[in-house]
């Protein structure tokens, strides 16, 4: 893998660093080379297409990849609990803020 300063790689780059031998110049399987043209054709797919709007790297692992609830292939990345309460806890406290507000302005409403 290269340092990318650390900005997270695009999915085909990730792909290509874990699954091709940069020694010998192979891929590590046969499928391996496949999936990464596969994805490679969906991403430029994309592009091509006029006013498209670029597709994500998420989407793109899973149209290439093939999904797998919860998991990015070729990635390794599960949503973990924490983050799903920690996500929770958030808009907990953004509807607590939302609350706020309206009652804020309510309160200057009535005294016009």
């Amino acid at each position: 893998m290269h340092d990318n300063g650390g900005v997270v790689p695009a999915v085909t780059e990730m792909y290509k660093d874990t699954n091709f031998n940069k020694d010998t110049q192979k891929w590590i399987s046969s499928e391996s080379e496949v999936l990464y043209d596969k994805m490679v054709q969906i991403e430029t797919g994309y592009n091509a297409q006029k006013g498209a709007i670029p597709i994500t790297q998420e989407e793109l692992s899973v149209k290439g990849l093939k999904a797998r609830s919860g998991y990015v292939k070729g990635l390794g990345i599960r949503p973990s609990s924490a983050i799903r309460t920690v996500n929770r806890e958030y808009v907990t406290h953004l509807k607590g803020k939302v609350q706020e507000q309206a009652e804020k302005h309510s309160g200057v409403s009535r005294r016009n």
